[in-house]
């Protein structure tokens, strides 16, 4: 997408709210991408909000500023019966679903309901993604314990 790191940084921090020489902790990646979900669903005019570059260049910038984490985490797996108890155990999944519960709702309110199924789909692979990376850290942590 861009020649080099510095461009990659720069637009990331841009898009994700981020001072150019803030350290980037893991929590606030995802507190941030969260609310901006949720800003996007409210702030943004109908234009701009059906415009799939710019969820594109969010997504893109948020695995960036997780310093990639979460990619091995991916899976296209929309296995939903753990929804809740998902959303009870971790806040930051918690989070995010609200948030893109939020664009889904926009889109079916536009009667672009292709679109929400899809963004729906999406944004709850990236919440996944969170919910197993942090659960692996838990288990690091309890091995590490033991």
């Amino acid at each position: 997408m861009f020649e080099n790191y510095k461009e990659t940084d720069t637009f990331a921090r841009k898009v994700m709210g981020f001072i150019h020489d803030e350290e980037l902790d893991y929590d606030k990646v995802v507190e941030r991408y969260a609310d901006l979900l949720e800003s996007y669903a409210k702030n943004m005019t109908d234009e701009d909000f059906v415009n799939i570059d710019y969820y594109e260049s969010l997504n893109y910038s948020f695995n960036y500023c997780t310093g990639y984490s979460l990619e091995k985490y991916l899976k296209e797996d929309l296995e939903t019966d753990s929804l809740r108890l998902k959303a009870s155990e971790n806040k930051h999944y918690n989070d995010i679903l609200k948030g893109a519960s939020k664009i889904v709702e926009r889109f079916n309110y536009l009667g672009l309901e292709d679109m929400a199924s899809q963004m729906g789909a999406s944004l709850y692979v990236i919440a996944n993604a969170v919910y197993d990376y942090e659960k692996s850290l838990e288990d690091i942590d309890t091995k590490t314990l033991s």
